[in-house]
This record gives structure tokens, sequence and C-alpha cells, in this order.
């Protein structure tokens, strides 16, 4: 409450007397006064709170009173007062203000959170309750209070208190409902109810309040879950992911109604947190009655619900079922006793199933209940055909746990190296055959979760998924895959390609797994075919397509070959027997691996004998009590993995206790395993927690475990031949090298020498040639030391290991990253390398292991299979490319893999050694040399330059975001920097290590071909040189792609926390929680380098986009295109094919059109060399040039589609798109171009040259830069060609005002040459047809020439004259030049607005200084004003059509558009502050909009475009809204002005914008909220004629354009039903008038609507009184002009005079005909009628059927025919709206009708108006409900009596239905 000066004055404490005083004065007469007292007794009637100082006042006089040790009490404010508006201020006066004035948790008793209640949740959400917490709201008494206040006395300012309260802090109020009981039902129940759901559905502090509220009240968010799943079934996920986020999952599924459990089951299952099967199991077997029929009834109503899914696009009703999970709920019931009802519901839903998901047969699942059986598809593939007709009905059954156990366990062995790839096929051959039951079951498990996984692949990382590929193709391959599961497994890999993009996951896996049983394909011709249909399958492995086809030409050309596979016809249901198999298997066992075969497994393969054999693994360590270890079911599994999952050291106590009660003794082998494997193994960050934890577990034969399972993976890891060529398995090893000293030297735990000795395993590592593996490991695990007190230098045993390493160091050649290892572990046991001194164990003698280098076992493996005349085993593979896919396809590391393909062909063969023409067959093996070397290689390389550089990139990036919360820019800038780094660090040191490697492979290669030794030497030299850049190019590619990986995740939990902060907390600054640490040294770097608040600024930002410039190695093809003397024969004649090769002619010596087509220029396909392309490219140009001088078409343009000279463009751009150095190909093809336009002889070769120099300018835009440069540069009259420049400008390559200013000054220097060219030049630009340029273009010239003094050339002459006719008729075209100018302005205001400097008092400026200008007469000339936004509008729309016609997506389309909207916006303000009228009308101002769009809607009729205008519109909403709210009115009229204008029944084109507009968020809700209603009555207009133009198109047959219409204005009244029901219940009579009569449901929306401040009585409560209730006489307020249709002739006159005196008495008799208009029922008139006489009834207060009023209205209704009785029967209908006095003189009115009517055909009609209402969806009008309840169940109207009740039996249900 607001106060005047004078009365502050006056009656203000602090302003009238002192506190102080007044305290001391009362305290002097009262010594023992008790101010708790005083503080309790201001509630009286005068106490009120008007502003914050009447609390200032309080606080005060008790701090200066005796009682000031005490924090202010306001807790004497939470009781019950009788002066409840004095206590509402109170309160709200000590909830805004400060903590330091008043205390609120101080003096509460009950708080409603603690941060104890949240200690085992995530950090994040304690950071977001400590805030809580300290929040002034944190008291339950004072939430308790307001809750007793709402009950008990539910005033406005009551209500109001409590919003604000929810505003401020909706997670607290609502917590403290929770806790308060019992729960209110009038005030507390609803509230509580609705903000439970608010917080169920999702909400940033979610998780917090329902962490809070389960602990509280965990009933109350059970309910909450029902509540939520009944209302949609969809929501179940949600339910979902916040019971597994509050850890009560699966204990909820006990008390959660049992249909819903069971879906949640299914949806955990699919998730993986339930095993559906044993749950299904278990809880039908509970003995509860009823579970297998309610278990039926779920799967039917689930299977119907996705029968009924026709369109896959339909929204879902409910959450579907998986195949699986319907498969496994018919078996699982299937299995349970049944009486023989639900056998037969069993077997319906058996085939019903079948039906909707057709896999089920192949699953087992039949019509039969007995042979019903779980599982996919795939399950049943593996539980059939294996085995043979023999198998038993057992197998049928799902396996067992154990089984599923043992399966799985195997692939844990695969995937972790431990089981070969060849051993799990030997394996799975076994078992296939086996006549053991068990192992087959096991065989059969394998199949199907393979199978069963195929879905979930794409969330498998790379390197899994490389080896399930591997295993899967293997598994076709050898003929693994039972017959029925065989066309599944080829139809999964056929879905892997055909479904998902090229160089996607799925995509690399089928191509994979294709490569893997490539031999078995063409026995399914087939099959073949549809991998044919694949479209990018023949870029991705050209070689696996021409394999493919070949094989199909092989089976429809039997003379091909001497035999067909036996296999082709049958198809893939024909295999041999897996016996069979297995003897050519155990055949083909001792042959070596071809080159070709490692491709497909060589890289799987274990070292048959241990390399590393100096490790020895304990055996499995006991108890006293010999403790049988076993695995622990998967609940006990479950818990654990979640206490390891989310132990940290703030829950470190908690945590260790729930582990301690989970983990048993007989599960520490299995703990072990999982310690170790999956975590130690990866996670080297968290090995000192995971430590800690074993030492507080306290068990050393735990620990005895830990250990043994350390070894084990160490053995394993160190004898896998994976390791050596793998990053990622040597970066597994140093963790467990960590781990292993962690474990033992970082305790004081001695390594014992019969465990591990490091010293041999280092010799072993130097005699194999493995010391990559070994050093890294031991220097790791000596590393540990360093934490030591015992195993420290000079410590003899570490002192030992450490000389070794020292000899390894000086002697051993080794790469620089094993020279850094050891170097990182000397400075990490602060000893000095240079003072350890080093053994001479290497030389001394020792037996050594026979090892053979890669390139060796390449060379031999030649030597062996390769015999003279005879091709090689690898011959079948022609090319280069193939074998590098070939050798790279089961690569654990798939990008290394595609970039070693991809440089297969760019490999260079110098034409000096000339083995490469002899020897055709070197050049594969070459390939694979270079190749393996660059493998061999790179992972050495990367792992120290990325690591270098993510670190310091880690650390550089942490400090300058430390204040940056764009976690985006972050990444970009790590990106940047990192990329520049690692790939500065990759070059530097690659070419060190690279080079000896490829000569050494490469020598090796060229001496087992019989080349001599030292020409051996030369060719490897040779070609290593040629191929080292190339090589390079892979190593910098392979770096940077790891160093961003390595980079993100280094910063992964920053990006998070960004994240997070933006989501939950935009406004507030953003500071990294590392920031504390590295505070101290930010405040002392220098200004420029210091953090500052708010981010990185742009200017920091060129720091980091330096590091993204910085040179990187050239192209692929640079070092290639230095090699001379490359022949023609060694590029297969495919890069020098030549236009001038034989063939028919033209004159001229050019080919015949057409002969350029697209087998040309396929063939000419393949990128060469950069040399190579140049003179390729340059010839074309040639021929170009000749064939384009032969022809005189008037312009390329007219060329057809398919002529030789567009042919050639297009191989030209093909050959230069396929090169590495596009830039330097393009530069040399520009100069050439150049010359040739220059010299161009007809108008055809000028734009055929000007068209490829731009083409070629957009592949480069550096050369572009030069280029346009070079032309606009004007100083040599060489350039003087005017057809050539006319071309150049057509063609965008000349920017005018650049080369207008060239000109100019030439022509001011007095060049002859210059003035003639540029007269000429401006005379064909100004008047082509159409013109090329304006005069301000040109500008700066034409003022050049006409200063000309001395005697002007001929062409000066004739341009003057027509400049002077040209100006002549401008002048008299006023308008004309006037809107050149505006253009020109608006085109500055743009530009302005696009400056990142510009600011809104800049553009304020701007539009102040443009509109004080004296075109514009200081803003007063209205009509330049109009005709300047006139041409800014259509400079703005013609601007978007434009570009919208090129790409709609683009941002640059709506850039004009919205700058107007910010000119429009800034020149209201300038008129609203110069008119000085707070409510200035811009209606006229902004209607020139209405003319433009009318403009371009009469011109392009059909074709107008609305979203320009649209999008005008929009923009000005967005800006008025940033305005003032003045402002924001004043402008929302008129632009509400302008849309009545442009109503869609003036301009169709516009609707769709229309409606949209209408609509918008910043409009209507703006219009229908302003003060005292004032934008209501427009809102009112438009709305009603919106409807009014849909009327006509809903009452016939809808279209899509009418329905979509229809949907948008339904969806529009549903938000003014819920948000504005006042302003339909104020307009219902209007709005009915213009709804059509076939438009129920629309109809029904408007009449629904009752003021939010009522509460509508319930229709269905039995024998409600409605004439009692105290809303039913009420009169509701009606805004709508009724009375208007009832003025024409008089008709509310005549009305008037009949109602008071009866006359004339044949006054109804011509009401019909009054009623009609032009021969038509006029609807407004009637409804009008009808309103009219009702309310002069109601006024008159007398009962219904004895009143003149009700006599009139029924006379009326009988003297009207059929059609009318309707419409006036449906105007009386439109009255039963809400509770008030209209309703309820209405229904009775209708009623009577009924009941006195002797007619029962108006009996039946008043039925029909009332039941076409109520069988529609809902809402339905409350009168219209108590009208109809009425009329059925008083049996005073008989209404079951009637014919029409019951003439038919679908009525009489219809009736029946709707009673009920």
């Amino acid at each position: 409450m607001s106060r005047s000066q004078n009365e502050r004055d006056t009656k203000s404490p602090l302003y009238g007397w002192n506190v102080q005083n007044f305290v001391t004065a009362v305290t002097e007469v009262a010594p023992g006064l008790d101010w708790f007292k005083v503080v309790e007794n201001l509630d009286c009637d005068d106490f009120f709170l008007y502003d914050p100082e009447g609390l200032n006042v309080l606080v005060h006089a008790w701090q200066c009173s005796s009682e000031n040790q005490h924090p202010f009490p306001v807790n004497k404010f939470f009781g019950k007062w009788q002066n409840v508006k004095g206590q509402v201020s109170a309160l709200y006066r000590i909830i805004s203000a400060p903590a330091k004035l008043v205390d609120v948790l101080a003096c509460s008793k009950r708080k409603v959170m603690e941060m104890e209640d949240f200690k085992s949740c995530s950090r994040e959400t304690r950071s977001m309750a400590l805030q809580l917490v300290q929040s002034q709201l944190n008291s339950l008494d004072l939430i308790e209070c307001v809750l007793n206040m709402g009950e008990s006395n539910p005033t406005d300012d009551v209500k109001l208190f409590l919003d604000m309260l929810l505003h401020q802090s909706a997670e607290l109020v609502f917590l403290g409902m929770v806790q308060i009981q019992p729960i209110k039902l009038s005030f507390h129940r609803p509230l509580l109810k609705q903000l439970l759901l608010h917080y169920l559905a999702g909400n940033p502090s979610s998780t917090l309040v329902l962490a809070k509220a389960q602990q509280a009240n965990p009933e109350l968010l059970k309910q909450g879950f029902i509540e939520m799943y009944n209302k949609d079934p969809k929501t179940l996920t949600r339910v979902m992911d916040i019971v597994m986020e509050l850890q009560i999952f699966p204990d909820i599924m006990v008390d959660l109604p049992f249909f819903m459990s069971m879906d949640m089951a299914a949806l955990a299952s699919r998730r993986q947190h339930l095993n559906l099967a044993k749950w299904l199991y278990e809880t039908l077997h509970s003995g509860k009655e009823g579970l297998v029929q309610a278990s039926l009834e779920f799967v039917e109503q689930k299977v119907t619900a996705e029968q009924k899914r026709t369109d896959p696009n339909a929204p879902l009703t409910t959450i579907p079922l998986s195949l699986d999970t319907v498969a496994t709920f018919l078996k699982t019931i299937s299995e349970c006793p049944m009486s023989p009802e639900e056998q037969s519901l069993l077997k319906e839903l058996q085939t019903k199933s079948i039906r909707v998901y057709p896999d089920l047969a192949s699953a087992g699942i039949q019509a039969d209940v007995g042979s019903a059986s779980g599982g996919s598809a795939a399950a049943a593939a593996a539980t059939t055909g294996a085995t043979g007709a023999g198998a038993d009905t057992e197998d049928a059954n799902a396996v067992s746990q154990e089984i599923e156990a043992e399966a799985n366990g195997y692939y844990v062995r695969l995937y972790s190296g431990t089981l070969t790839m060849d051993q799990m096929i030997d394996l799975l051959m076994r078992f296939s055959s086996s006549p053991v039951k068990y192992e087959n079951d096991v065989y059969k498990c394998i199949i199907h979760n393979i199978l069963d996984e195929y879905h979930f692949f794409t969330k498998y990382p790379d390197k899994e998924l490389s080896i399930t590929a591997n295993l899967f193709g293997a598994m076709i391959q050898n003929r693994l895959m039972p017959p029925a599961a065989l066309p599944i497994a080829l139809r999964l890999v056929v879905d892997a390609l055909q479904n998902h993009e090229p160089g996607s996951k799925m995509s690399n896996f089928g191509i994979q797994a294709l490569l893997r049983f490539k031999g078995q394909i063409p026995e399914w011709p087939d099959y073949c075919r549809q991998l044919l249909q694949i479209p990018y399958l023949e870029q991705v492995s050209p070689d696996l397509v021409q394999f493919v086809r070949r094989a199909l030409q092989q089976q429809q050309d039997p003379a091909g070959s001497s035999s067909t596979p036996r296999a082709a016809a049958a198809g893939p249901a024909s295999q041999p027997t897996v016996a069979d198999n297995n003897a050519a298997r155990v055949a083909a066992g001792a042959k070596v691996l071809s080159v070709t075969g490692a491709g497909h497994g060589g890289d799987e393969r274990s070292v048959s004998e241990p390399v590393f054999t100096a490790l020895y693994v304990p055996g499995v360590p006991y108890d006293e009590g010999n403790t049988e270890y076993i695995t622990p079911d998967e609940k006990i599994q479950d818990k654990i993995l979640f206490i390891i999952n989310n132990i940290a050291r703030d829950n470190f106590d908690s945590k260790l206790e729930d582990l301690k009660q989970q983990l048993e003794a007989s599960s520490y082998q299995w703990f072990s395993d999982y310690l170790v494997v999956k975590r130690a193994s990866i996670e080297p960050n968290y090995h000192e927690l995971y430590l800690l934890l074993l030492d507080a577990l306290e068990s050393p034969l735990l620990y005895k475990h830990v250990l043994r399972e350390t070894f084990a993976n160490i053995k394993i890891l160190l004898n896998s031949a994976k390791t050596t060529s793998s990053s990622s398995e040597r970066s597994l090893l140093k963790n467990l090298g960590a781990w292993l000293g962690g474990l033992t030297l970082a305790k004081n735990r001695p390594l014992k020498q019969k465990n591990v000795s490091f010293k041999d395993l280092l010799l072993e590592g130097y005699d194999s040639k493995r010391l990559i593996v070994i050093i890294p490991f031991v220097c790791k695990v000596l590393e540990q030391g360093a934490k030591s007190r015992v195993f420290r230098p000079p410590n003899p045993w570490l002192m030992a290991v450490m000389k070794l390493l020292v000899e390894l160091y000086h002697s051993a050649d080794l790469r620089l990253n094993l020279k850094f290892e050891i170097e990182v572990l000397c400075k990490s046991l602060d000893v000095g390398l240079e003072e350890i001194e080093p053994t001479s164990l290497l030389n001394a003698e020792r037996p050594k292991k026979k090892a053979i280098s890669a390139a060796g076992r390449l060379g031999e493996h030649h030597l062996a299979t390769t015999t003279p005349g005879k091709p090689t085993v690898a011959s079948s593979v022609h090319t280069a490319g193939s074998d590098a896919e070939a050798a790279l396809s089961s690569h654990a590391e798939p990008e290394l893999s595609t970039m070693l393909a991809e440089i297969a062909p760019y490999i260079t063969f110098n034409s000096q050694i000339n083995m490469y023409s002899t020897e055709p067959d070197l050049r594969r093996v070459v390939v694979q040399s270079i190749l393996q070397s660059v493998r061999e290689v790179v992972h050495a390389i990367v792992e120290r330059s990325v690591s270098i550089a993510a670190f310091s990139t880690r650390d550089i990036i942490a400090k300058d975001f430390a204040l940056d919360s764009d976690g985006e820019k972050m990444r970009e800038a790590a990106h940047m920097m990192v990329s520049g780094l690692a790939s500065g660090f990759a070059i530097v040191t690659c070419k060190e290590s690279l080079k000896p490697t490829l000569v050494s492979g490469l020598h090796t290669v060229f001496v087992h071909h019989g080349i001599a030794e030292s020409l051996a030497e030369q060719a490897a030299f040779l070609t290593a040189a040629d191929n080292m850049e190339l090589a390079c190019v892979v190593v910098e590619r392979v770096t940077i792609q790891k160093a961003k990986s390595q980079v993100d995740r280094a910063l992964m939990e920053s990006y998070a926390t960004r994240r997070n902060h933006r989501e939950q907390r935009p406004d507030q600054t953003y500071i990294d929680p590392e920031y504390a640490s590295m505070a101290r040294y930010v405040a002392r770097l220098p200004p420029p380098l210091r953090i500052t608040p708010g981010g990185v600024q742009p200017g920091y930002l060129v720091v980091y986009e330096e590091f993204a410039r910085l040179p990187r190695l050239k192209s692929m093809m640079n070092n290639a295109a230095a090699n001379e003397g490359l022949a023609e024969n060694q590029l297969g004649g495919v890069e020098h094919h030549q236009y001038g090769s034989p063939g028919p002619m033209t004159p001229g010596g050019m080919s015949h059109p057409g002969r350029y087509d697209a087998v040309s220029m396929q063939g000419s396909q393949g990128p060469g060399n950069t040399a190579q392309i140049i003179d390729t490219t340059a010839q074309l140009v040639a021929d170009l040039s000749i064939l384009a001088n032969q022809y005189h078409l008037p312009s390329f343009d007219s060329l057809p589609a398919q002529h030789d000279i567009r042919l050639i463009i297009r191989e030209i751009l093909l050959l230069v798109m396929s090169s590495y150095d596009k830039t330097e190909i393009v530069r040399e093809l520009a100069q050439r171009l150049m010359q040739l336009l220059y010299r161009s002889e007809t108008q055809l070769a000028i734009e055929t040259h000007v068209v490829l120099l731009d083409r070629l300018c957009e592949i480069s835009p550096e050369v572009a830069q030069q280029v346009k440069a070079w032309i606009g540069r004007a100083d040599d009259e060489r350039k003087f060609v005017l057809p050539v420049t006319l071309a150049l400008i057509k063609g965008g390559m000349i920017h005018l005002p650049d080369y207008d200013r060239e000109l100019s000054r030439l022509v001011e220097q007095g060049h002859t040459g210059a003035v003639d060219y540029t007269a000429r030049l401006i005379h064909a630009t100004l008047f082509a047809d159409p013109p090329l340029a304006t005069r301000q273009d040109m500008i700066t010239s034409l003022e050049a020439i006409s200063r000309l003094r001395s005697p002007a050339p001929d062409s000066v002459k004739l341009l003057m004259s027509e400049i002077r006719q040209l100006t002549a008729i401008e002048r008299s075209e006023y308008e004309a030049s006037i809107c050149e100018q505006f253009r020109v302005q608006f085109v500055d205001w743009v530009k302005h607005c696009q400056l990142a400097a510009a600011t809104e008092q800049s553009r304020r400026t701007f539009i102040v200084q443009l509109f004080e200008q004296g075109i514009f007469k200081n803003g007063s000339n209205s009509e330049a004003v109009s005709l300047f936004f006139r041409i800014a509008i259509e400079t703005s729309v013609e601007h978007a059509m434009r570009q919208m016609d090129k790409d709609a997506n683009k941002l640059s389309v709506y850039i004009p558009m919205d700058a107007l909207a910010k000119l429009l916006m800034g020149y209201s303000q300038l008129l609203v502050e110069n008119s000085g009228e707070r409510n200035h009308d811009l209606t006229q101002f902004l209607s020139v909009i209405i003319v433009v769009l009318a403009r371009y809607h009469e011109a392009r009729q059909q074709q107008f475009d609305q979203r320009p205008f649209m999008r005008l519109f929009v923009s000005l909403l967005n800006e008025y809204h940033r305005g003032s709210d003045a402002l924001c009115f004043t402008a929302l009229s008129a632009i509400g002005n302008i849309l009545y204008v442009v109503q869609p029944r003036h301009f169709p084109g516009f609707t769709f914008a229309w409606f949209q507009l209408i609509s918008h968020r910043m409009f209507m809700p703006k219009l229908l909220l302003t003060e005292n209603q004032a934008g209501w009555p427009l809102f009112h207009r438009l709305l009603s004629s919106g409807l009014q133009f849909m009327s006509p198109y809903l009452s016939s047959e809808l279209r899509d354009t009418t329905r979509l219409l229809y949907k948008g204005t339904l969806r529009m009244l549903l938000v003014l039903l819920h948000d504005f029901p006042e302003f339909l219940c104020d307009y219902h009579q209007s709005f009915c008038d213009v709804i059509p009569a076939s438009c129920v449901q629309l109809r029904n929306l408007v009449l629904s609507a009752f003021p939010r401040n009522m509460r509508l009585p319930d229709p269905f409560t039995p024998q409600l009184k409605v004439d009692l209730l105290p809303e039913i006489r009420v009169e509701p307020q009606i805004l709508s002009d009724y009375t208007a249709a009832l003025e024409p002739g008089n008709f509310k006159e005549q009305i008037d005079e009949y109602l008071k005196t009866q006359s004339p008495s044949n006054f109804l008799a011509t009401v019909c005909d009054q009623l009609r208009t032009d021969g038509e029922y006029d609807v407004s008139k009637i409804n009008a009628f009808v309103f009219y006489v009702g309310l002069d009834g109601i006024g008159k207060q007398t009962e219904v059927h004895q009143s003149v009023h009700w006599k009139a209205l029924e006379q009326v209704l009988v003297q009207l025919d059929p059609e009318g009785r309707y419409l006036y029967l449906s105007a009386i209908a439109n009255q039963l709206r809400y509770p008030n006095s209209h309703t309820h003189y209405f229904s009775c009115v209708l009623l009577s009708l009924f009941k006195e009517s002797n007619d029962e055909f108006i009996k039946e009609q008043i039925t029909r108006v009332l039941l076409e209402r109520l069988i529609v969806n809902r809402p339905h009008p409350w009168g219209l409900l108590i009208t109809f309840i009425e009329l059925m169940k008083n049996p005073s109207y008989k209404f079951w009596e009637y014919k029409f009740v019951r003439c038919a039996t679908d009525i009489e249900r219809l009736f029946e239905s709707v009673s009920r």
C-alpha cells in the first residue's frame, strides 16, 4: 500500500520520532516489560506492514530492547492470528528481508531439510541442496503456518502470499507440504498433488526434491507414480528413471499395481536392470490368485496396441514390448499351471502375437501352448538346426542361468584378449558337434547372444564392435550359424549397411563382417544382388563389389567356370554339416596363414609360445576353511557394482559399510576379477581409491586374490600379439603395472622373485623385439616405489633393474617414447639417468628365441607361396587398395585402418625401379610392407604426442576458461590448441623413427624378390623417401584425431559442469570448482593473461585460432608430384586419358558431341599426383578452349545439358576435386584460363572460360581472392576487352565498387585508352537489358569522366548524352530516385545492425540522424516516411525470396527483415516521444505493411510466399516486447488492427501465417493481459474473423489444409480455455454465431469455459439441487453485441413491443420470416432472438413456463420447419454453460419445451441437439450435462417411454451408455 509524502512525513516512524528514544522511554516506565509478549500482541486490527520500513522499525525496536541478545522472534508470527491480513503482511516482509535483518532459520524449531538428508547424493545435488538449506524458507513452521491460514481463511492475500513462496522456492514449499501431517483436504491436497506431478514430470531440481520426498513420505511418491502412469502409460520411462536414480528398484515393484509392475519389469529388462524371465517366473509362482490372468491381459493389451499402429509415425499410446519381451512373457506364462480358460486365452494370444510379431514363429512361439518358447528370433535360430532333426524338445527351452554365465564368460575373455578369435571359433566348432548336452547348450547360447545383441551394437565401443564384427563374420564363414539362424544373420549384415550412413559404426561392422565371410558370398546369388543394391558400398569397398559382380557373372555364365558352388541354388540353408567343416578346418590348420588371411584373423592370434616366461601366476588362495568360491547372484552383483560405481572419498565410509555387508568370502574370486579387469585396468585415476578400499576391507585373503588376478591379466597382455600393435592394449598393461606397483611397492610389500623377475622380462623383451611392450610396464611398476620408504634408491633390488633399463636406454636403439618412459621413471624416483651405471647384460651369452619381423614374415611368405609361372595366393586381389582393406579389416582401431586403406592408392612406385613394371605382384607386397611399417610406429609416436599435447592443453584451457560457462566454446578452443600441438609434436618426431622402419621392411621385401643386396638397399631408400611424407600425413591425422578424443576425456567433467550450470543457473556467474586452487598465481599474471568474469573474450580466442592455423604437412599428393619418371604404363592409362584419342572427328579436329559421356568421366576418376592432374586438366582446358571457339552460340546458357563443353568442365572439376592439393592445381589452371580468356574469339568461349574460372574459384577461396585482385587491377591495356569484362561482371568475378575506383584513377590520370574503355563499359552496364550495374556502382568513374576538360572520345559523348536523357527521365520520376536513395539508406542501416560493435544507443543515434534529414523534414513528412518504409519492406521481402530460392535454411535470409523490425521499433519510440502522448496511435504508420503485402498478394496469386511477411510481424513482436509496457500495448493495438485488415477473408494466401500470428506467445497473451481488459475487443474481432473465414470450409468435407487449420484453431481455443477462460465466457455468444453447426467440439470448448475463481459442482452428484446453488443466481457478464443482429427492420423494437403488450397478435407468426435473410436462416439472428427474449424473461423473474417469454419461445419453435427448429434449439443449448442465471433459465426453458410439447418430433430434435454435443470428445459444458441428466433421470419427462429412444438397438445402447 502506498502513502503520500505528507502522510509519510507525519506518520512514518522514521520521519516523526526516534525508535531508540521510544524504547528507552517505555523501558523506564515499565522496566519488567516482556518484549516477547509485545511482539505476540501485535495481533490487533490496526497492525499492517505497508512497506519494508515497517519491519525495520520493529527489528530496530527489538534491538534496542532488553531482549536484544535474542534474535528477532519471527516465530511469533507463525501462530494463529485474528488479524490474518496483518499476519500475511508481516510474513511477506520477513521473507523478503535479508537474513542479516531477520533470521527465520534461527527462530524455527523444525526445518524442511538438512544437508544430512543428501549425503549419498551427487555433488551437483548436494550443491543445490546447500543453497536451499540456507534459504529463509527452510522452515517447516512457516510453511505449516501458511497452510493453516489457507485452510481456515482462504483469502486472496493468503493465496497471493503462497504464490510468492512458490515462485521464490517451490522446492521447499513442496517438501514442507510433504512432511506436514495430516494432509488437509481442501487446500493442502490439491496443491501437493499438482507440485508432485510437476516434479515427477521433470525439473532441474527433481532429483533433490524426490530424494527427500522418498525419505519423508514414500507412500505419497508411490501414489504419484501410479497416478502419472494411469494418466499416460508412456510416462513409465520417466518413472523408471526416477526409480533408478532414487535406488528403490526393484523394491518398489512389490507395492505397485500388478499391471504397472509388469510394464516396469519389461522396461527394466530392456535396460538390463532386471532378469525378466526370472522375475516373472517368481512372481507368477508366488501363489497369488489371478496373476496368470492379469499377465495374459497385459500382453494382450500390448499386442493389441502394437497391432493398431498401422502408421509407424503415429504417436505411441503405451510403451511397446520388444520381440524378446513378448516371447519371454509367453514362454514363462506357458510354464505356469493354468485353468482351461486361461489355456484357451494363451492359445489365442499366441496366434495374435505371431500375426503382429512374425519373427515369433521362428522363435518357437506357436499356436500351441506346449510348444511355446521364449527368446527372440536369434534364440530360436540358436536352438534349432545346430543339432539336426534329432534335437530334444528340452533344447527349445531357455538356457539356464549357469549356461548363460558360461556363454557370457567366453565373450568377456574374447573382448579382454585372453581368448583369441581362432580359439573362440575352434571352441564353437567343438561345442556345436559335442555329444555333451551342456556344451551344446553353451554353443546355442553364444549364437543366441550375438544375434540378440545386434540392436545394441551401436552402443559398443569401437574396439569391441570390431571384435564382434570379426566373430560374426567368422561364424558365417565357418558355417557355425544353424540353418534357421543363417538367414537372420545375413539379413542383419545387410541391415547394418542399408540403414546406416557410410562411415558409421554399424556400416563399418557390416563391411568388416562381409570381408570376413567374403569367400562364402558367391554361394548365395540373391544375397549378391541385394548387396549390389546398396548405393555407397562401391565407394567404400570397390573390390568387394567387383568380387560380388564376378561371382554373379560366374553364376549366370556356367561356361565360364568348371563347376558351380553346390549351395548356389539352395541358398543360405544349404550348407555342409558341422562335422564336414571341422574336417576341412583340421586339414587346413597346418597351412601357413596367408597375407590375405591375416586380414581376417591375424591380428586376433596370440603368440603360440609365450614370449615372456619370467612371470608366474600363483595358485588360487584359500582360507583355513577352504571356502568354495562361487559367483554371487545377480542381485548381489548389482548391489556391489552399484557401490563401486558410486564410491568416492566423501561417501567412502558409508559405501564401505554397504560393501562389507554384501561381499562375502565366497565371492572374493569374482570380485577380484571384476576389480582388476573392469576397474584397475581402465581407470588409473581411481587406483588410489580402490587401494584405499582394499586396505579398509582388511582382508588378507582378498588381497591375495586381487594380486593373483593382477598377475594373471598382466601375463595375458604381455604375451598377446595385439599388444605390440595396439596402443590401447599397451595402455591397459601400463595401467595394470601401476596397479601392481600400488599393491606392492607403494605399500612397502616386496614383489617376490618367484612371481616376477623384471630383469628377465626386460631381457626377453629385448631378444624378442618386444621392448615396446615390456619397458613401459616395468617403468610403471617401479614408479610406485616413489611412494615407498623401502623400495627407493639406493635399494639394491630396485637399482639392479634400473641399471638394466639404463643399458637399454643407451644400447638398444630405443624409440623416443621408450626413452621418455625411462626418463620419467628416473625423475619420479629422483635419481639422475647419468648417475646410474649401466649393466652389460645385453651382450652376454644367453639362449635366444627366434624372432621374425613383420617384413621378414611377409617376404618369407611370398617366397613360400610364389613359384615361377604361377600367380601367388593373393593374386586374386588386383589392387593395392583391396589388399589394404583386407589386411586391415579386423584391426582393433578402425580409424587407423581406414586411413591406411585410403593412402594405399597414393603410394608412389618410382619408375627407376624396373621390378615394379616386370613384376606387378611386387607392388602389392610393397604396399603391405609400407602399411605394416606405418602401423608399427604410429602408436608410439601418437601416444607420446597426444599425451604431452593433451595434458598441456587441459591445464591451459582449465585456467583460461575457469570463469566461462560456455562448454562448446571451451571444446572448440581445446580442439584447436591440441590439434596444433599434437600435430607439431608428431611431425617433429615421426620421420626419425619412421624412415628406418620403412627401409628395413622394404629391404627385406626386395631381397626376397631376388634383387641384389646393394640394389635392394637403394630401392628401399628411394621408395621410402618417395612415400615418407605420405606416411607422415597418416601419423598426423591419427594424432589429431586421438588428441581431440584424449582432451575431450580429460575435460569431460568440465564440459558437464558447465552444461549443468547453463541449464540450472543461467543467470549466475560460473566459477570452475578448480579455480580456487589456481587463484593464487592467476592473480599475479599480467593483465592480458588474467581471467575475467563472463568468459574468454573474442580477442583472446584468436590465440587458440592461431593454433589451428599452424603449418601442417602438405597434401598426400605433393611428394608423388615430385617424381619425374612416371610412365604411362604405371598409371594403367587412367590418369593419362586424352581427349585427342582416335575417334570420329568434327570439323576442327575435335571429338563428336556426346563423346564426353559418363563412361569417359568414370574412366578418368581416381586421383593421381599433382603434376599428373595439372597436365591432364591443362590439356582438357586447351581442348575446351578450342571447342568453345568453334561454336557461335549466343551464350553458355544456351548449351544443351549433355554438350561436350559442359561435360569437359564437369570432368575438369572432378579431377581437381579428387586431388589432395586443390589450391596448387586451381592456381595453375586459373593462370592458363586468364590467358585463354583474353584471347577468346567468340562470346561462347568467353562465357565458358568465365564459368570454369568461377567454379574453380569456389573450390579454392585463396586462389579466388588472388584472381579477383588481379582482374580488379585495370592498369594493363590488354585487359580493356569489353566482352570479357562484361562476362566477368556477370559471373561475379569483379567487385564493381573497387573496379570503379580503379577506372576513375586511370581516367583522372588522362589515360586515353582507359577513358574510352570506361565510357563503353559504363554504357554497356547501365543500358544493358537487364542492367548489369547501377549508376551508384560506377559513380566515381562517371564523376571523373564528367570532369574531363580535353576533347573527349565519341564513346564519352554518347555516354554523357544518354546519361543526360536518363537523368531527365529520372528527374521526372522523382519517386524512383527517392526509392533508390531510400534503398541505399536502408542497406546502410542493415549493415550497421550487422556490426558486432553496434549497441542500442548507436542504433538509436542512427535512427535519429536518419529521420532528421531534409527529405523527411524531421519526421513530419508522413508520405516520405511511408515511402521509405515501403521501399525497406519491399527490399527485405525481395532479398528473403531470393535467398529462400537458394537455401531456405540460411541464417542470412532474414537479416534485412530483422533489421527492418528494429528500425520500425526505433521509429515508433521516436513517434511516441515526439508526440508526448502515451497511447500514440501507430496504426497509420505501420499500415504501410498492408500496402506491400496486398501488392505481392495480388501480383503472385497462388505463388505468394507468406514467410517473409510472417517473419516481419514476428520480429516486430519481438522488438516491441523488449520495449516499454506503454509502447508495447500501443504497438500491439496497431499490429492487431493491421492483422484485422489482412484477415484470411481478404488475403487467403496469408492464412496460415495469420493464424500463427494471432496465437503468437508475444501477441495473444499480452493482448489479453492488458489492464482493464483493453485488448479483449481487438482480439475478439480477430478470432471472430478467423472463425468466420473457416466456417464455409468446415461445413463441408475437410481437406488437408482445412484440417490443419482446424487443428490449430482447436489448440488455440484450448489455450484460451486453460489460461483465459473469462474471455471465452464473456464473448461466447458471438463465437457461437460464427462456429458452424458441424463443429460440435469447437463449440463445446467455448461453452465449457468458466471463471477461474469458480469451482464447478459435480453434475453427477446424486440429488443435486441446482436451483439451490449460490452461483445459479449470479448473472454472467456478456461483452458480445448480440443486439446488433436484431437492428435491421426494427426487429428489436417489435420484440420489445410484443413482450410488453403481447401485440400485435400476429407478431409471432411473422418471426419465422424475419429469422431468414435472403431465403436462408440467419444463425446470428436466431441466436440473438433467443438470447434477447431469454434475458428479458430472466429480468422479469417470473416462472418459466408461465411467462410470455416462454410462450413466445415455444410458439416460434412450433412454427419453424425442421431446419429452423434445429438451429433454434441449438441457440437455446448455447446458453447451457457454467452455473449462472442464464444457464438455469435456458435449462428450464429446454426441459419445459420437452415436457409441454405434444409433438414427439420436437422432443426427438431436443434430444438430438443435446446428445450430439455429449457424444463428442470432452470437454462438455456443465449446464448441458445437468440438463441431459435431468431429462433422462426425472420420471416426469417420461424420456424412456418415447419410440425414438428405442427405435434401434444401437440408439438404445447409446442412450444407456450416456445415461451411465
